[in-house]
C-alpha cells in the first residue's frame, strides 16, 4: 500500500470511542472501524469524484486520502 497518510484502527478506536450515539460528530464510524479491525480490513478515505486517485487505489498506487489500518 503507498504511503499516506496511515492510521490505526486501534487508535482510532481510542479517539472516537467504540460505541456509536447518534448525531455523534467523529470522522469515521465506531462500529464500521471495530468491523474493519475484527476483519482484518484495511479503509480508505478519498475524495471519490477524483476519477484519477480512484483509479490509483484500486492500482496500488499513491493517491490523495487516508489510510486506515
Amino acid at each position: 500500500m503507498p504511503k499516506n497518510n496511515c492510521y490505526f484502527l486501534e487508535k482510532l478506536l481510542k479517539i472516537i470511542g467504540s460505541h456509536w450515539d447518534p448525531g455523534k460528530n467523529v470522522p469515521f464510524d465506531p462500529t464500521a472501524a471495530k468491523f474493519a479491525m475484527t476483519n482484518g480490513l484495511t479503509v480508505i478515505i478519498a475524495n471519490g469524484k477524483n476519477l484519477a486517485d480512484v483509479k490509483n487505489i484500486l492500482a496500488g498506487k499513491s493517491f490523495k486520502g487516508t489510510v486506515i489500518r
